[in-house]
């Protein structure tokens, strides 16, 4: 068991010293969902309810009965009796399923578990913020995986599918919940993509690596929807939300403000780690596109660090509006080489294209060009063709590569 991560299991037996509020209160602040809980509508009201079932079992130990407990606390006469007899308020029944140590300075205890909402299980204890990859690492540790399939089983370390699964949040899944509790992703894949059906299937397998239950959603949802899509949807899980919270600074779904102050860790983990990332990024919200001959990114606010994530694995790459793209040849060389797809495959298909279109001009430079070259480039641009999509129909037809300026200056000359 790491010493940085912890992993506790306890019984009701181990609970029972909780006896008074200050004690209930204690216990229930090392919760990880503990702010949720407060900020909930019913935080008082459950509150109030412990403080009535203390006061009951301290009159009860005097000799009182239920019935003038009951009377005095304005309840029904019913709930000092259950009390006696052992039912537990909503919140003392969580407090004593949560570890009776204290986890260590700006750690909470996190249960991967629920048994109904107030009994969670399977505590581990994790940052509330990270500052180093080595934090990341011993929480993933201590996850347990579900049984996966050998059809379905990926050759890939737990710590590399928590950094894809992590990138996933960034750049495609769909969050349902709030990251204050328990939260569902759903992962939506359109069937025109030939590689979608094996992408999906790959993703659950991660998660599974992970423990997180996920299973794929079939028949329900609009119909016209269910026939242009795959999709697979996870059961609540603790360790979503300590992702998105916690590893990413997602705390409202959508905003991504504090996505590169929290994230800075990852700059510094292990190259393998931050490919992964890589690839779940572009995979998600990527594209290579032939024709314009660059290889793009959409993010979301988080633009500079994708540039200095890409950055640390030798890609070099520029800002325009909400993407980040690589258009110099040796990056993109370096992007097909590593390659920074990975279920996406007709995309690396476009951007291992890309490669050989710019391979295939080198050493050319200015060279007067045939008649029947410069004919051809017209009549495809008196068809309609954009000037990029008439220099790939060239490569395609000749193996012939040129820029998309020197097609705009042969075209119109």
């Amino acid at each position: 068991m790491s010493d940085e991560c912890m992993m506790s299991d306890r019984t009701e037996d181990e609970g029972q010293d909780i006896k008074t509020v200050q004690t209930l209160k204690r216990r229930l602040s090392s919760y990880y969902f503990f702010e949720g809980v407060r900020n909930s509508s019913l935080f008082s009201k459950r509150m109030k309810r412990c403080h009535h079932y203390f006061f009951t079992l301290r009159e009860l130990a005097k000799g009182r009965s239920p019935n003038s407990i009951a009377k005095e606390l304005g309840l029904n006469h019913s709930v000092p009796l259950r009390w006696s007899h052992g039912q537990l308020p909503d919140f003392v029944r969580l407090a004593i399923q949560i570890p009776f140590h204290a986890p260590k300075s700006q750690h909470k205890w996190l249960p991967l578990k629920f048994v109904g909402k107030f009994t969670p299980s399977n505590f581990v204890e994790v940052p509330v913020k990270i500052s180093s990859f080595e934090q990341i690492a011993a929480v993933v540790a201590n996850l347990d995986s579900y049984q996966i399939t050998r059809k379905n089983r990926v050759q890939i370390s737990k710590i590399e599918a928590f950094a894809y699964i992590l990138g996933l949040l960034v750049s495609h899944s769909e969050k349902q919940g709030s990251p204050d509790f328990p939260s569902k992703i759903m992962i939506s894949l359109s069937k025109k993509y030939s590689w979608a059906k094996q992408a999906g299937e790959t993703i659950c397998s991660l998660l599974k690596i992970l423990g997180i239950r996920v299973d794929e959603v079939r028949g329900s949802g609009a119909k016209e929807i269910a026939e242009r899509r795959f999709s697979w949807r996870t059961g609540r899980s603790s360790l979503i939300s300590w992702m998105l919270k916690s590893v990413l600074g997602i705390k409202k779904i959508g905003d991504f403000s504090h996505f590169s102050q929290y994230s800075a860790w990852l700059l510094k983990a292990p190259f393998r780690v931050r490919l992964r990332f890589i690839h779940a990024l572009f995979d998600g919200s990527g594209s290579a596109s032939v024709s314009s001959q660059v290889v793009s990114l959409t993010c979301r606010g988080y633009e500079r660090f994708a540039m200095n994530l890409l950055k640390s694995v030798g890609i070099e790459s520029g800002e325009e509006g909400h993407q980040v793209r690589i258009r110099k040849t040796e990056a993109i060389n370096r992007a097909a080489g590593l390659p920074v797809f990975w279920l996406a495959t007709t995309r690396q298909t476009n951007i291992e294209k890309l490669v050989k279109m710019l391979a295939a001009r080198r050493g050319r430079g200015r060279k007067a060009y045939s008649p029947q070259i410069i004919s051809r480039i017209r009549e495809l641009a008196e068809q309609g063709l954009a000037f990029g999509a008439i220099a790939e129909q060239l490569f395609d037809e000749s193996g012939i590569s040129l820029p998309k300026t020197t097609v705009r200056r042969l075209a119109t000359k």
